[in-house]
């Protein structure tokens, strides 16, 4: 009403009217009257009841909802660069708001709708495949794993930045003893660097496709058989 949205408006001015104890429906109308703006006033100044006014104003100020539109964007909104998976959780719930979700499996179906957006826009790769691994999860899980995994992929930045690149490949693990990354080492030496658990070229141990893999030779996880060093 004063020059605000018009849904905000008539909450905030609903809300002054219950604060008063003696108020009665015929004092609403003028109440109104001197609430508004003059270029607002100008739309009720013939109207001869509250409601009536309201109905007027409703229909000049209050736009309708475009549904598609609000589940369009919400379907859409990925997570931006600098934005945490918290910042991001938020966005989604304010956007699901507009989304016309209304009774109970309606609030069930929104927060399944918002798991499957939130892990759809995740900006890292690997937090998405993880969180696709879980064959049932709701929408809090999705958000405390999905929180646990950024926050390790920030440590691992860290600790990648803080470390020389031969180092930061041969993170310490039970897979390999020490003797056996000295000998992959030394056999590097001739040629460029490769990855000691998978055979690529060198890269950070948290992105290694072998991660997580057990070798077929030797059933110990975390690298491939082409690179196992275990005698029969």
């Amino acid at each position: 009403m004063r020059k605000q949205n018009g849904a905000i408006g008539k909450k905030t001015f609903e809300n002054f009217l219950g604060g008063i104890k003696t108020l009665t429906e015929e004092n609403k109308l003028p109440l109104l009257s001197n609430y508004v703006t003059s270029n607002v006033y100008q739309f009720i100044n013939d109207c001869t009841t509250y409601t009536g006014a309201i109905a007027i104003l409703d229909s000049l100020f209050i736009k309708k909802r475009n549904v598609i539109f609000a589940r369009h964007c919400l379907s859409t909104r990925n997570q931006q660069t600098e934005e945490t998976v918290s910042e991001y959780l938020q966005v989604l719930n304010q956007l699901s708001k507009d989304c016309d979700f209304t009774d109970v499996k309606a609030e069930e179906y929104r927060k399944e709708y918002i798991r499957d957006a939130f892990i759809r826009g995740l900006k890292c790769p690997r937090i998405r495949q993880r969180l696709l691994e879980n064959t049932s999860m709701t929408l809090d899980q999705a958000f405390e794993q999905a929180r646990t995994l950024e926050s390790a992929e920030v440590h691992a930045a860290s600790y990648m930045g803080n470390s020389f690149p031969v180092q930061s490949a041969a993170m310490k693990t039970d897979d390999f003893s020490e003797e056996t990354l000295a000998t992959s080492a030394a056999s590097s030496s001739s040629r460029s660097q490769k990855c000691f658990f998978c055979g690529n070229d060198l890269h950070s141990r948290t992105i290694c496709p072998a991660r997580d893999v057990f070798c077929r030779k030797c059933g110990k996880k975390g690298h491939y058989q082409r690179v196992c060093k275990s005698r029969p």
